[in-house]
């Protein structure tokens, strides 16, 4: 925290490791680079790991979604352009081999992609990076619930230094309250879903790992109501809690 002057520590540590271990020939994938792309390779690397901070997500998925309605619009305007030309040329030529369909609307034509600026080019690679960082809910269960076991794991033996040392314990870091299905409830629902939604429209392939998405919000959800039915909350604060979470699973599923 004093090195970094408690800005973003955790990706200022990590970036530097990165290129710490980058210096060694073995591992410089940027050697053979010519100067002026190694320089653009490290500046590209460096805010990709600076923009894996939490404290950065919902303003790069604002400027995500902000790049995808652009995009969007390119595409229509696009395909008006095309319309246009071909009802033109029709009429004034004689019939010809019919054109092929046009791409479905989930690939992304490769002019759209060449369009892009260096700018809109970096949100891109930040969403990605970012989403790959914090992806543990999107893979099968069995690794997702490992990771989970690990990052509670971290939190907690950070809330028990805290708690020793006096100092205000860290959200969801405190064993005695936190619980894990309603923790990984709520990063999926405010976290995961909205960027993975987001991320699909330009990767569809990612469809795959939003449905273990679904899959693992599903379970954790009986977990969930599993706890809350075996508390020792009364009668009318069950019923409570459970229509809350069925209104939150309505929303997630919509």
């Amino acid at each position: 925290a004093l090195l970094y002057n408690d800005q973003s520590v955790l990706e200022h540590h990590h970036c530097a490791c990165c290129f710490r271990i980058l210096r060694d020939a073995r591992y410089n994938i940027a050697q053979n680079l010519p100067p002026q792309h190694s320089k653009h390779f490290r500046a590209c690397l460096t805010a990709g790991i600076l923009a894996t901070d939490m404290t950065c997500h919902f303003l790069l998925l604002e400027k995500f979604n902000n790049l995808l309605g652009q995009l969007e619009q390119k595409k229509m305007s696009a395909a008006s352009a095309s319309s246009s030309s071909s009802s033109s040329s029709s009429s004034s030529s004689p019939p010809s081999t019919p054109s092929p369909s046009p791409s479905p609307s989930h690939v992304m034509p490769t002019e759209l992609w060449q369009s892009f600026t260096e700018a809109e080019r970096m949100i891109i690679f930040n969403v990605i990076l970012h989403s790959s960082d914090i992806s543990n809910p999107c893979k099968p269960w069995e690794i997702s619930m490992k990771w989970s076991d690990l990052v509670l794991q971290e939190f907690f033996v950070q809330g028990d230094i805290e708690k020793t040392e006096n100092l205000p314990i860290s959200p969801n870091s405190d064993r005695a309250t936190t619980n894990q299905a309603q923790l990984n409830l709520n990063f999926i629902d405010f976290i995961i879903a909205p960027i993975f939604v987001a991320l699909r429209q330009l990767l569809p392939r990612i469809q795959q790992h939003c449905n273990y998405l679904k899959e693992n919000r599903n379970r954790w959800a009986q977990i969930y109501s599993k706890f809350v039915e075996q508390s020792d909350k009364s009668r009318a604060d069950k019923a409570q809690e459970k229509a809350r979470w069925i209104r939150r699973t309505e929303s997630f599923h919509q």
